[in-house]
């Protein structure tokens, strides 16, 4: 893109160098048909054919289009051959108060491919030098082209450009959304796995102060958190069962004493209780 746009760019600043060097052209026949002009200005007093003959001689001679010679009211003082009557509605006061104090004014034209000027003619009172040059209408509509196509281009590059910020910042947003998307799940999930190891936990606890009817919920909907639920309250199941059975044989054993204790006090001759070395431990 960067080479399209400094190639385009480059014809562009070729076809305005070629303007440029055309008025610079048309200046400087200007300027020096000026200088001649005020220098036999003596000759064409009260000599209207004198001076359109040599106005006609150096616009043929500097490739001048057409010269005219007018005063501050826009009125023709002077004209070369083949010069037809012109619009001055371009000329305006201010252009003359210009002109007059002593700047080459480049004048509008309704005409692409003509270039105008005027400067005032120091030798006269009140009278100004205007003139004009044609330039090749293809040379022109090429530039026209150009510039054309420079425009168009800008103006696709700038949609392009815009059209990259908007979908950067649709993928922003797409981004943000998904990241929004993700912590919610996380969370979600956070949520459904702390809970059941809060239960888990708590559960725990109430076993291990000794109740051990306690049991951990097992429908929590993650299949792993279910099946450790699960095989905590199998082990609960079965420290409940040992300890109903250690409770069962501790009562038949505190039974057995009570029974042997009662039948130990009903004998009055005594009774010796003896080890397996035949020791004597109780009498």
């Amino acid at each position: 893109d960067q080479n399209i746009y400094s190639a385009i760019n480059s014809s562009v600043k070729v076809a305005e160098g070629y303007l440029d060097e055309h008025k610079r052209s048309v200046k400087g026949s200007i300027l020096s048909m000026a200088n001649d002009i005020n220098r036999e200005a003596p000759k064409f007093v009260n000599n209207l054919s004198s001076l359109n003959k040599f106005l006609s001689t150096q616009a043929a001679f500097r490739k001048l289009s057409e010269v005219f010679i007018i005063d501050s009211s826009k009125i023709i003082l002077g004209k070369s051959q083949f010069s037809f009557y012109i619009s001055l509605s371009n000329i305006n006061d201010e252009i003359i108060e210009r002109a007059k104090a002593g700047e080459f004014i480049f004048l509008n034209s309704g005409s692409n491919n003509k270039i105008r000027g005027i400067i005032k003619l120091n030798r006269y009172v009140d009278a100004y030098l205007y003139a004009s040059r044609y330039v090749d209408p293809n040379v022109i509509d090429a530039i026209n082209k150009t510039k054309l196509a420079t425009d168009k281009y800008q103006t696709v590059n700038i949609k392009s450009t815009d059209l990259k910020i908007s979908f950067g910042f649709f993928f922003l947003v797409v981004f943000f959304l998904l990241l929004l998307i993700s912590l919610w799940v996380g969370l979600n999930l956070t949520n459904s796995i702390m809970g059941p190891l809060t239960s888990l936990i708590n559960v725990s606890e109430i076993a291990r102060e000794g109740n051990l009817n306690v049991r951990v919920p097992s429908n929590f909907g993650i299949d792993e958190v279910s099946r450790l639920s699960s095989s905590f309250n199998k082990m609960l199941d079965v420290i409940s069962r040992n300890r109903e059975d250690l409770l069962k044989v501790n009562l038949k054993l505190n039974q057995r004493k009570k029974f042997t204790e009662a039948i130990l006090s009903g004998v009055s001759s005594g009774v010796i209780h003896l080890n397996k070395d035949k020791k004597i431990t109780h009498l």
